[in-house]
């Protein structure tokens, strides 16, 4: 367990392993304590994984101002604490809203990255545009006037119950920070803009509620070498909470584009 600051805030992750390093990001909502309940930490033999509280979740700070919350503060956090750690490649494994903030680091740094893994989160439209951009700031809306996480319209749709346990620990996250990280989001252009210049092997797991016109819209983006799975009768949170459906192609993936011995501390 440990904090990096970055510019006043600080940022936690914990450490977990031996090996090349997975850095594990979690989506809106979402904290090192939730991944750990799910099993990410327990995921990857033989890799050393790191799992991050992106700002404003679990035990990292909350900032209140909305400039905090821009993208690239979160981006910039994973790189401080690849910094922190002297790991000088990784893998990002970004599940929900955390894969938006892999894609974005992995334009901006694409020497540290050597894979990206985007557990159900990429959309091929850009987060400032509509109807992206409406929906996010809808949901802050929501989320701001009924102080209810965004489970429960998500459950609704996609008739899915979140074991309690797992529910509490979302409903312990605070629902500012969700909103915060919702709106502020929506002055990004990405991920359709900066995908084509992510030139590193990606694998992409859709839940196959999804349309499949945007599921193959991701699948023929330029850029690097892009694997697309459409995983068969899941939602959004089944695909997320219930590891072992994608866990076998995620340990080949990271076994085909991240050899033992790269991912070497700096």
């Amino acid at each position: 367990m440990a904090f990096v600051d970055r510019d006043g805030v600080r940022i936690y992750y914990e450490v977990r392993g031996t090996g090349p390093t997975v850095v594990s990001i979690p989506g809106l909502g979402c904290s090192v304590a939730i991944a750990k309940w799910i099993g990410y930490d327990t995921s990857l033999p033989g890799r050393r994984l790191i799992l991050v509280d992106p700002r404003g979740h679990g035990r990292s700070d909350k900032p209140r101002d909305p400039t905090a919350h821009r993208i690239e503060e979160y981006r910039d956090d994973i790189r401080a604490v690849l910094d922190a750690q002297g790991v000088e490649t990784a893998v990002l494994w970004g599940f929900s809203d955390g894969s938006e903030i892999a894609c974005a680091f992995a334009a901006a740094y694409p020497n540290r990255i050597t894979a990206l893994i985007d557990h159900d989160g990429m959309e091929p439209v850009d987060l400032c545009d509509p109807p992206g951009s409406e929906e996010r700031r809808a949901a802050a809306r929501a989320v701001r006037a009924q102080r209810e996480h965004l489970l429960a319209p998500i459950e609704a749709a996609e008739q899915y119950a979140t074991p309690p346990a797992l529910r509490e620990l979302f409903e312990h996250e605070d629902p500012e920070m969700v909103a915060l990280q919702l709106e502020s989001w929506t002055r990004w252009k990405g991920p359709a803009s900066v995908l084509p210049r992510v030139r590193t092997p990606m694998l992409i797991l859709a839940n196959s509620l999804r349309e499949r016109g945007g599921v193959d819209r991701l699948r023929n983006l330029p850029g690097g070498p892009t694997e697309v799975h459409s995983i068969p009768e899941t939602g959004h949170l089944r695909l997320c909470f219930e590891l072992p459906l994608t866990l076998p192609l995620i340990r080949e993936f990271v076994a085909r584009t991240q050899p033992k011995g790269s991912g070497a501390a700096a």
